[in-house]
């Protein structure tokens, strides 16, 4: 895997240019902690470049760490598909080593990508679409010792010319030339949807993945 380095400011435009990021399909932000003495809040930053990000590329998929959970709505407002935020489970965690003797410690094996187990997406074998969920279930532990623990799939964004679509062609064109130059979004972004522990007799959908505890 080639790996190339980008050294300055991500905040500013030149700087994510060089990085190509206008090509970019995913972007991950984790908190600037590079300079100690500087008096700007990590999450502010975070909230600036994936602001910036949208603006050359509304396309990208931007995934952004945050350690305070109250910046985490100014970053769903930049329309980031996906938000961490730092120590969010830790007190529940906490208690379930008094409550739930275990359970933290195999959260913990389950997300260690050092050890084996882990929480794993997998592709679904083509001939197990259409089929009740307890088939697939009894599939992968079978034959790849693979415990299903729920599905995900990505939701497509439509867009306003998907919907009117096969109308007068001049009309639609009007419709789209106007709606551009006044500036608004005509696209919903893609989201994904998760389906944890589903029913047995849940159907497998076309365009489901398997989340799995792989051995």
């Amino acid at each position: 895997m080639e790996i190339r380095f980008i050294r300055g400011d991500f905040t500013r435009d030149e700087v994510l240019e060089r990085a190509r990021l206008r090509t970019a399909a995913n972007a991950i932000l984790l908190p600037d902690r590079s300079d100690p003495t500087s008096s700007d809040v990590p999450d502010q930053r975070t909230i600036l470049v994936a602001h910036v990000m949208r603006s050359i590329n509304p396309e990208i998929k931007v995934y952004a760490h945050v350690q305070d959970e109250e910046h985490a709505l100014d970053l769903k407002r930049a329309e980031v598909d996906g938000v961490l935020i730092s120590d969010a489970y830790s007190g529940e965690l906490m208690a379930d080593y008094v409550i739930s003797p275990g359970t933290p410690q195999a959260i913990d094996r389950l997300i260690d990508d050092g050890r084996a187990p882990n929480v794993r997406r997998v592709p679904i074998p083509e001939t197990l679409v259409g089929r009740p969920s307890l088939d697939l279930f009894v599939h992968l532990k079978q034959v790849d010792n693979q415990v299903l623990i729920g599905y995900v799939s990505e939701l497509v964004g439509v867009g306003l010319e998907d919907e009117i679509a096969g109308g007068n062609r001049e009309i639609v064109e009007l419709i789209m030339r106007k709606v551009a130059e006044a500036g608004v979004k005509t696209k919903t972004k893609s989201r994904v949807r998760v389906n944890v522990n589903p029913p047995s007799d849940y159907v497998v959908q076309e365009g489901d993945h398997a989340i799995v505890i792989s051995g």
